[in-house]
């Protein structure tokens, strides 16, 4: 089986999943935040109340493409690692691919929460960014019992490759060395009958 997968790769494309997790945790933040800012009245003036909006929503964006990008990207990878998911790791990779859902669901509640949590806005935006985190545990956890066995065939395989590949460099040095030293007997013979005098009548 071949595949030029890197098994640092693994390593490389789980930030994505961190950096999606870290901008849905911001929102929660932007909208404890808002909470705190306008919790005996609203001042339009102040940064974070003004441009709430624009701030969550630009996270969620982020939030959004990061993840994608990670299920895309990890999709891609499984197909080419030539691995068969068992029944577990379906298992696994359907929930935390499904967490997704449910983090953007409770994220739009924090984001548009401003609009019917009224006196309760920071309760209700502290628990729900309190389920947000927990998800995102969730998520990372299944995403590496997801991966584990994958990225250990992978690791050997790159280990095997890598050596076979250490082996034909030796080889070829090895042939180039029999090659050199069979020219230069054949150099060192030849002046040997040049220089034979017997040869030279």
């Amino acid at each position: 089986m071949k595949n030029n997968i890197n098994p640092k790769s693994y390593t490389l494309i789980k930030y994505l999943l961190t950096i999606s997790m870290l901008f849905f945790y911001l929102i929660g933040i932007l909208g404890i935040v808002y909470s705190i800012k306008t919790k005996n009245s609203i001042n339009y003036d102040d940064f974070w109340v003004s441009n709430y909006y624009y701030l969550a929503v630009v996270c969620l964006f982020i939030a959004i493409m990061s993840a994608v990008s990670y299920l895309i990207i990890r999709n891609y990878m499984h197909k080419n690692s030539g691995h068969k998911f068992n029944k577990k790791e379906k298992i696994y990779t359907y929930c935390y691919s499904f967490s997704f859902i449910v983090v953007i669901f409770f994220t739009l509640i924090i984001i548009f929460a401003k609009e019917f949590a009224g006196s309760s806005l920071l309760i209700v935006d502290s628990v729900v960014l309190f389920v947000v985190f927990a998800i995102g545990i969730e998520i990372s956890l299944l995403e590496t019992y997801s991966r584990i066995t994958e990225q250990a065939l992978i690791n050997k395989m790159w280990f095997l490759r890598k050596e076979q590949e250490k082996n034909e460099a030796i080889n070829e040095t090895i042939k180039e060395n029999n090659i050199e030293k069979s020219e230069n007997k054949k150099v060192e013979l030849k002046d040997k009958k040049d220089k034979n005098p017997f040869m030279e009548e």
